[in-house]
């Protein structure tokens, strides 16, 4: 049998749309969109140069972790509440 994901949750939350799902397997995957705008960076050491471009609010964006912990740490640092990143954690195991 195939590994598949499951969705537990599609709705919108703290006004951005938001998708959850759990693999079969372990591990959690949120669907969302992007809260702010990001100015990007450009990063450089003595043997190369990451430049990391603007992206704009809105843009959808994918957040997985094994755990309900690394979940909420990439929530938080996509701009979400604590009390929204509670939220969703809390679905995980509805």
């Amino acid at each position: 049998m195939a590994d598949t994901w499951k969705s537990i949750f599609n709705g919108t939350i703290e006004n951005r749309p938001v998708e959850i799902e759990v693999y079969d397997e372990g591990g959690y995957r949120i669907h969302t969109t992007q809260g702010a705008d990001d100015p990007g960076t450009i990063e450089s050491d003595d043997t190369s140069t990451l430049i990391i471009p603007p992206t704009e609010q809105g843009r959808k964006i994918t957040i997985e972790g094994e755990t309900a912990d690394e979940i909420r740490n990439a929530l938080l640092t996509e701009g979400f509440s604590e009390a929204t990143a509670s939220e969703i954690i809390g679905k995980l195991s509805a």
